[in-house]
């Protein structure tokens, strides 16, 4: 194997690129399980290295999703793909640790998918509407106590404005 050049494995569920370097090991996991076959990975990428496979219909019926397959030719772990991704389905890692270089190099934006809202400050007679109104069912509301106030979670809110900015 040559230095710097990336490898591939598949396994049943996941997709693993890894880049073996002195002292650095960089591995880029898909989870095929999370991903959605939204395709923004393949939308996004410089250097078209993810592809999504066509999904098997019958009858307006899901008989296979479409599945992405990464070029390890092609993939330069830029980390775009992972920031955009709005299943987090992908994850980058250096020597164990998360990383995006895009995002480390700071030639991205870091998307918001997870925000925090204090309910004190929120109208409590809507029964927190905005995660059953989302017409793109990304706002998920869960409600957890913290140092004795409640607090409610919004996850996801901002990746789709910030994807439909985008595109």
């Amino acid at each position: 194997m040559k230095r710097r050049a990336l490898t591939k494995s598949e396994f049943d569920t996941k997709l693993v690129l890894e880049r073996k370097m002195l002292g650095i090991l960089h591995l880029l996991a898909l989870n095929r399980n999370s991903c959605i076959g939204c395709n923004i990975c393949v939308k996004i990428c410089p250097e078209e290295a993810p592809k999504l496979s066509k999904a098997a219909m019958q009858n307006r019926k899901l008989l296979k999703k479409g599945v992405i397959d990464i070029d390890a030719g092609k993939c330069t772990l830029c980390g775009m793909c992972i920031v955009l991704c709005p299943a987090n389905a992908i994850e980058m890692l250096r020597n164990g640790k998360e990383m995006i270089p895009v995002i480390e190099a700071e030639v991205f934006p870091n998307l918001l998918k997870e925000i925090t809202i204090d309910v004190g400050k929120c109208d409590p007679s809507c029964e927190l509407a905005c995660g059953e109104s989302c017409p793109t069912k990304t706002i998920d509301v869960t409600i957890e106590k913290a140092e004795s106030r409640k607090i409610a979670r919004i996850l996801d809110v901002n990746v789709d404005r910030e994807m439909h900015f985008l595109w």
